[in-house]
């Protein structure tokens, strides 16, 4: 499904592994991107600045979200199905 997907999962498993959690709230910002034929694409951009890391022993913070990070989702139409092909942070292309 993309590096992307597979990327938060191995990321959930080693920040178990090293003792820290995620806490807070992120705000969605959806909007289409280009619609084209059987092709779309789904952009967030979201609101992490309440959202972030923290170690489950200390309750310290360790990291906290930006305020517009980009993602993106592209889906392709298959026998009249929507099907998501993929999930990727553009960290290149800033977002409003």
């Amino acid at each position: 499904m993309g590096h992307e997907y597979e990327g938060f999962v191995s990321s959930a498993k080693l920040f178990k592994q090293r003792g820290l959690a995620y806490f807070g709230t992120i705000k969605s910002r959806i909007s289409w991107g280009p619609l084209a034929g059987d092709e779309a694409v789904i952009r967030d951009c979201m609101d992490q600045t309440k959202f972030g890391t923290y170690e489950v022993a200390t309750k310290n913070a360790v990291t906290i979200g930006s305020s517009h990070e980009n993602l993106n989702a592209t889906f392709k139409r298959v026998a009249g199905v929507w099907r998501v092909q993929g999930i990727f942070n553009n960290k290149d292309e800033s977002c409003r």
